[in-house]
């Protein structure tokens, strides 16, 4: 079972990126824990225009997402890691709510949406890894169901193409450290 079903198993809202990268496990595990959210130049534009700017930043984008109200719901180093979040996304502050693993499964607080963003490792027959990511949001109620589909009208094609860079990202440092 994936980390990712036991912390959001139902959900209203999903979307989710994969690519094949030819490196083993540990070497894509450490790039995901290393890449940054701006390594990519389309990602920092996409920050620009939510108002979070352009300046490039050395932390790494799980360490970041920490940083800005996500926490680290479980790990399986080399496999998988999950990091979730709970808020009404759709306001300007976000308004996160401060939870704890454990809090987070059980969590379904009325007019908030909670949210689980994954990273999953699978070692192929040939040797390459095929990574994927996936972004869960389950609303509990009628209310921020509603808001939160409004806002993912406009705010998931942009997370999407966030994810799919990070992916690249992570590529790009896997396969340069295997030549």
């Amino acid at each position: 079972m994936r980390l990712i079903d036991e912390f959001l198993p139902s959900f209203h809202f999903s979307n989710s990126h994969s690519a094949v990268i030819h490196a083993n496990p540990r070497t894509i595990y450490a790039a995901i824990r290393s890449v940054t959210l701006t390594d990519s130049r389309i990602s920092r534009l996409l920050f620009a225009l939510r108002g979070m700017g352009w300046k490039r930043s050395e932390t790494p984008a799980i360490e970041a997402a920490i940083r800005g109200g996500f926490i680290l719901l479980g790990e399986h180093i080399n496999e998988e890691i999950v990091l979730g979040i709970v808020g009404k996304f759709w306001t300007l502050d976000g308004c996160l709510q401060q939870i704890s693993p454990a809090a987070f499964r059980s969590s379904s607080a009325l007019g908030f949406a909670k949210a689980a963003w994954n990273f999953l490792l699978v070692q192929q027959p040939d040797g390459n890894t095929k990574v994927s990511t996936e972004t869960r949001i389950q609303c509990p109620d009628g209310q921020s169901l509603r808001r939160f589909r409004l806002y993912w009208i406009f705010v998931g094609p942009f997370s999407g193409i966030i994810r799919k860079e990070i992916l690249r990202e992570i590529r790009r440092r896997s396969e340069e450290s295997t030549l």
